[in-house]
């Protein structure tokens, strides 16, 4: 255990292997294994990130944690040895950090979701870290910078389709550090874009998660609940996620600009429409066989796009709330208007 915790995290160790100050839990395993029940009892999986600092003794702490989740591994959606590298520095601690990953791959076997640690998009970072490990998931943290009209961390969840399977691990959200995003709409479609774009896991990141205590400094509620923001992102996705394919994150993606794209963009999308003021930010799309999703978002003023084929459609505003259904001729234009997204559900 760190000795030079802060104050406010030194009433909340946890402490799965003893140290001065810290007395070892003697019912770490249960619970790890209660905590994974309770979440189950409200129809949800956990996310389990071993270690927050790692100063402990790293080894006999994975063997604790997996002793903890076998009875209960159908409420377990992924583990991740490290959150952000903490407690794993250097060469050293890369080496380590496989290694634990290494151990929990035996135990979980061939096909469990397996990350390493969450870490940013840079190329010379990630390979080193993850290639050749036992790991089959990255989990990835954006940038927070809510610039282009705060739509910037939505439409860069794009960059992680590089790199495999992944998670959006720590966007922006309601009471986050550096930047806190509490405009509902926004979070539905951060999403909603990272599952378009390929990602197979998406967090919503609050605040009031990262302790559970009230912190006035950076804003932040003691309790979800208590976070004005969640309810309506929460209530849009229950109508959004079941309008969506189950297997959305495996098809085939397409930039704004590129051939396989549904629609040919007719209005101006990135940086030349928030030069204008005119158009959106981005417009991704996906698609398998006949069918795709095409999720215009950022829109300034209106945003028109033109059928590369003759389809139907179905736009959703980013509530779920069907809004416009229609069969488009090849070369007809679909303007969304009005709004600041859509989500277009279509056939061809």
């Amino acid at each position: 255990m760190n000795p030079n915790l802060p104050p406010f995290w030194r009433d909340q160790a946890i402490v799965p292997v003893g140290s001065p100050g810290y007395p070892e839990w003697p019912d770490y395993e249960e619970m790890v294994a209660g905590c994974t029940q309770m979440a189950m009892d409200y129809g949800m999986r956990i996310e389990w990130s071993i270690f927050g600092t790692g100063y402990d003794d790293k080894a006999r702490t994975v063997r604790r944690f997996l002793d903890g989740i076998k009875p209960v591994m159908s409420g377990v959606q992924m583990i991740e040895p490290a959150n952000e590298n903490n407690g794993f520095s250097g060469a050293s601690g890369v080496t380590e950090m496989r290694q634990l990953a290494s151990v929990i791959r035996r135990e979980v076997g061939r096909d469990f979701p397996l990350a390493l640690t969450a870490i940013s998009l840079d190329p010379a970072i990630v390979h080193p870290l993850y290639d050749g490990s036992a790991a089959n998931l990255f989990t990835l943290h954006f940038e927070r910078d809510l610039a282009e009209n705060g739509w910037r961390p939505v439409r860069q969840v794009w960059g992680g389709k590089d790199f495999g399977p992944f998670c959006n691990n720590e966007p922006v959200g309601p009471g986050s550090s550096m930047n806190s995003e509490d405009d509902a709409e926004r979070l539905v479609f951060g999403q909603l874009n990272a599952w378009l774009t390929g990602a197979c896991m998406s967090v919503i990141h609050a605040g009031a998660g990262v302790r559970g205590v009230v912190d006035p400094a950076r804003g932040r509620a003691a309790n979800l609940w208590e976070v004005p923001a969640l309810e309506p992102t929460l209530r849009a996705l229950q109508t959004i996620v079941p309008l969506l394919p189950p297997d959305l994150a495996q098809w085939t993606k397409e930039n704004f600009y590129w051939a396989g794209h549904p629609f040919e963009m007719e209005g101006l999308v990135g940086d030349a429409a928030l030069d204008a003021n005119h158009g959106c930010v981005r417009c991704f799309a996906a698609h398998s066989g006949g069918q795709f999703v095409v999720a215009p978002f950022g829109i300034m003023q209106d945003f028109a796009m033109k059928a590369r084929s003759a389809m139907q459609v179905r736009c959703y505003d980013w509530t779920g709330n069907l809004y416009d259904q229609r069969s488009l001729a090849a070369g007809e234009r679909l303007t969304v208007s009005g709004r600041r997204s859509a989500l277009v559900l279509g056939t061809r």
